[in-house]
């Protein structure tokens, strides 16, 4: 693989996985601050969903050992 394709691939990775980062604090932040239940338990569903995303998504960086940068940390 080049080194611009592989740029490429670990900036892709590095802005999907901060995304789905700031959506997990969006979600955190609604089951914190809502006492509906409802409310809660589908932000709650949402957050398991993109945590699994996170995961995913690091798997495949670690195996192809890509340097994804995750918020203000480097994996």
């Amino acid at each position: 693989m080049g080194d611009l394709q592989e740029e490429y691939i670990t900036l892709a990775l590095s802005e999907g996985i901060q995304n789905l980062e700031q959506t997990c604090r969006i979600y955190q932040t609604i089951i914190s601050k809502h006492s509906d239940k409802v409310i809660r338990e589908a932000a709650l569903r949402g957050l398991e969903g993109k945590q699994k995303q996170i995961k995913n998504l690091l798997e495949i960086a670690n195996a192809y050992n890509f340097k994804v940068k995750r918020g203000i940390e480097w994996n």
